[in-house]
């Protein structure tokens, strides 16, 4: 590297230390971005090279799919937004980390206050295990009304629901499904899970999806100390993760998070909640933001490659047939997430309330 852009990358990162616009801490991919942006921005050959390589094998070898491509090579995805951003900061000179460029990215989708509507109340049997607990998420994941679209007019379609769960002689607990983004036009519109709400909770901010939670809560008459399991796809496991504290604030017992294929890294890990993460190694949805395993925190891993992004992600392909991974591991924290689970999985029936969530237009919210 020239002397020039040595001084300009310590600048770079020098700026990014010290700009407020940056998160707290630097992210080491950030940094890797950032250094990476440095040397492109006066000797453009190397990045010019490897995105030829890149072309060629997605249009001479997967015919132009790119959806094959980053199927086949998912590390591509791995920490994506704080790479990028780096990269960006280094060739631009613009000290501006990844969670700041998403919340810029999220102006474009003002997320506003939620409208939840009961849509009607079903009966069946209670999970047994954690297998079972992924299948009613597959379930309630599948529930697109025929189409992929949560909108105003859509009265049948239901992107949550609220189990109470009983039976056995035990007391009532509780269990809340949150399905991944249905919607990812770039407008803005009435469904809770777009696009939109994906930035909103990868930047920080809350959205219309998780404020509705605690609405759907009440609705279904959840009591004080019953216990609560969040459960999510994707988006969902993410909405579920930061959902979870402030619900524990606000006198609910939540005592359980499952996150299934969701960008867990975005979210910090509530406290006094057990978290289980399932994850597909060829995802490369969770991949843009996975943390490491820390204390408290239970994850099972497995590779599935069906050829496809959206294939490799779908909650009623991949991830539902793992289910089983969940109740078979013998890893630590797993084990102690199950034995502390029972709550979930030894009662006998459940009611099921389905609800369809949507933004109510003209209020906007603010953190």
């Amino acid at each position: 590297m020239k002397p020039a852009g040595f001084l300009a990358l310590v600048l770079t990162l020098l700026l990014a230390f010290g700009s407020t616009r940056v998160e707290s801490e630097v992210d080491p991919d950030w940094m890797d971005g950032a250094v990476a942006g440095t040397i492109t921005s006066f000797d453009p050959l190397p990045a010019l090279a490897s995105t030829g390589v890149v072309l060629y094998q997605v249009y001479g070898q997967h015919g132009g799919d790119w959806s094959a491509w980053l199927a086949e090579h998912p590390e591509t995805a791995d920490n994506l937004p704080e790479r990028s951003s780096g990269f960006l900061a280094g060739l631009l000179r613009l000290p501006i980390g990844g969670r700041a460029l998403l919340r810029l990215f999220a102006t474009a989708y003002p997320d506003e206050a939620p409208s939840m509507v009961p849509i009607g109340v079903e009966y069946g049997t209670a999970p047994q295990n954690m297998s079972q607990v992924v299948g009613d998420l597959a379930q309630r994941d599948n529930d697109q009304g025929r189409g992929y679209s949560v909108t105003a007019r859509d009265n049948t379609t239901s992107n949550l629901d609220v189990r109470r769960l009983t039976g056995n002689g035990s007391a009532v607990s509780w269990i809340v499904n949150i399905p991944g983004t249905r919607r990812w036009s770039l407008h803005a519109g009435a469904c809770a899970n777009d696009l939109g709400a994906n930035l909103h909770a990868m930047s920080g901010d809350t959205s219309a999806l998780e404020q509705s939670i605690q609405l759907a809560l009440i609705e279904a008459g959840v009591g004080i100390g019953e216990p609560v399991l969040l459960a999510g796809h994707s988006q969902g496991g993410l909405t579920a993760l930061r959902a979870a504290e402030g619900l524990r604030d606000a006198g609910y017992s939540v005592t359980h998070v499952l996150a299934v294929g969701a960008p867990s890294g975005y979210a910090p890990v509530p406290r006094h909640v057990k978290v289980l993460s399932l994850v597909n190694e060829m995802d490369v949805v969770p991949r843009l933001a996975h943390r490491a395993v820390t204390g408290g925190v239970g994850e099972v891993r497995f590779s599935s490659q069906l050829g496809g992004v959206l294939a490799n992600h779908r909650m009623t392909g991949p991830y539902r047939d793992a289910g089983p991974l969940l109740d078979s591991s013998t890893d630590p924290a797993v084990r102690a997430f199950r034995a502390s689970a029972h709550a979930f999985t030894d009662r006998r029936d459940a009611e099921i309330r389905k609800y369809r969530v949507t933004r109510e237009t003209g209020q906007v919210t603010k953190e």
